[in-house]
């Protein structure tokens, strides 16, 4: 990596996800200053699960003391069992011991809580700024000028960039999406946005409930246990909605409901709290018993929303905004990669920005993680909001054809053809085997020449801000 620049950047991200504690933590590892606004409270306590699968793993992997942390406090995933609500197996993916090896890293599924609290830990104690019960209430941004945020009392804090890590409802994209179309950054290209009405195939919302259930509740009933005890992770698809459920850590057992929403409810993003009724309750006299038992056991729920805009721009040279994670990309909440392709953002972010020098550098390095960046997301969008559709077919020839494609991976892998095993594995091997900063890595190579051109022609060093 380049050097720190002597006179250091400084970073403001707005909110303390994840994402936004991975930015903070890599670009605080390159000696840039960084403050993080959060409006929560210091310490997290939250009832939820997040799925680290392998390219998420390595990532995390590359901080002090993860690998320790994922193992001891994760459950390894050891494979996928797919089902029809009427609990019909239809399908089983192991995640087989060579596989894994290849990929070098493993599938782990771990308490929100630990993982995050954890990272803010790493933060302070590398130098990040923390700041909690700092509410955002507006973004002031125009080319020429630093960025800068208000806060709830009123205070205006301004920095060399600006970055949202705020999620689905985020203010720091809302005001990226308010600039200027045609200026001179070229992020009015149809490359540096991301069109995903394109590829949504008519979904226009998806309601979500996830649903915390202590594992000492599922004790006493016979076929609970057994899923309590299972390291796969359970899926069933009805008509347009999709139940997961799978083991997460010592003491808990995760359910997240998601349907396809036509009418559209009103906005949900609920703090946990006791068990509250999903918004259409009929959905599950569709499904088999055991889901049912599963979300009466449970705790605790939280509800949201999740809508796909028509177009999500992720960058904004003039004004130096950038975002991640949920606030850039409308990754099918609940799946796979919904929280790895926020990860990826946060080390992909600060990789880029090690290399900077000056301060004119801002607006090439953002496209530069643009152009690393955006293709991923795109693609992991498509592929997760493709698999929702597929595994939610209505009842009908579609849903027939995919129950017997799918069908040759139940006779196990040793029954399989080594063909047939690459085509199960294709997609998966693909989204896991991806290294973000691998990534950033290759296309510091050629954009190292670039930028020392791209410096000496927009100034000497020194900010062209005022």
């Amino acid at each position: 990596m380049s050097p720190p620049p002597h006179d250091a950047t400084r970073f403001i991200v707005v909110g303390g996800s994840i994402a936004g504690l991975c930015v903070a933590y890599t670009l605080r590892q390159a000696r840039h200053h960084v403050v993080v606004l959060d409006k929560r409270d210091e310490r997290v306590e939250s009832h939820a699960g997040i799925r680290v699968p392998p390219n998420m793993t390595r990532l995390l992997e590359t901080l002090p003391g993860m690998a320790a942390l994922l193992k001891e406090h994760g459950t390894e995933c050891n494979g996928m069992t797919m089902m029809e609500e009427t609990s019909n197996i239809i399908a089983q993916m192991p995640f087989l011991d060579e596989t894994m090896a290849d990929l070098g890293c493993k599938f782990y599924m771990m308490p929100y809580d630990i993982l995050i609290n954890y990272l803010l830990d790493l933060c302070r104690e590398s130098g990040v700024h923390l700041r909690f019960n700092t509410e955002v209430t507006s973004v002031i941004v125009a080319p020429g000028q630093w960025p800068a945020v208000v806060t709830i009392r009123g205070e205006r804090i301004e920095g060399d960039l600006l970055i949202g890590a705020d999620g689905r409802a985020s203010l720091v994209q809302e005001t990226l999406a308010q600039q200027q179309q045609d200026d001179e950054d070229d992020d009015s290209d149809t490359e540096s946005t991301i069109s995903e009405k394109d590829s949504s195939a008519g979904v226009s919302e998806i309601v979500g409930a996830s649903y915390s259930i202590k594992l000492s509740a599922l004790q006493n009933d016979p076929e609970l246990s057994q899923l309590a005890r299972s390291h796969e992770f359970m899926v069933w698809g009805g008509p347009h909605v999709l139940v997961t459920g799978h083991k997460c850590g010592r003491e808990l057992y995760i359910v997240s409901v998601l349907r396809v929403s036509g009418t559209g409810p009103a906005d949900i993003d609920s703090d946990w709290r006791p068990n509250a009724p999903f918004p259409d309750a009929k959905l599950f006299s569709q499904f088999e018993p055991r889901i049912k038992r599963l979300i009466k056991a449970a705790s605790v729920c939280h509800q949201t929303i999740q809508r796909i805009p028509d177009v999500r721009r992720i960058t904004h040279g003039p004004t130096r905004l950038v975002t991640i994670g949920d606030a850039a990309h409308t990754i099918t909440m609940h799946a796979t990669h919904n929280s790895s392709i926020a990860v990826e953002d946060g080390f992909a972010l600060g990789r880029v920005f090690s290399h900077l020098t000056a301060r004119e550098q801002i607006p090439y390095l953002l496209r530069g993680y643009r152009e690393v960046r955006l293709q991923r997301s795109m693609t992991t969008e498509a592929s997760e909001l493709g698999a929702f559709i597929v595994i939610t077919l209505p009842h009908g020839p579609a849903r027939d054809m995919r129950n017997q494609q799918f069908g040759f991976s139940l006779g196990g892998p040793d029954d399989m053809s080594d063909e047939m095993l690459a085509m199960t594995w294709a997609t998966y091997l693909v989204q896991f085997n991806y290294d973000a900063n691998e990534a950033v890595d290759e296309w510091w190579l050629m954009a190292k020449f670039n930028m020392q051109h791209y410096t000496n022609t927009n100034g000497n060093g020194r900010s062209d801000l005022h």
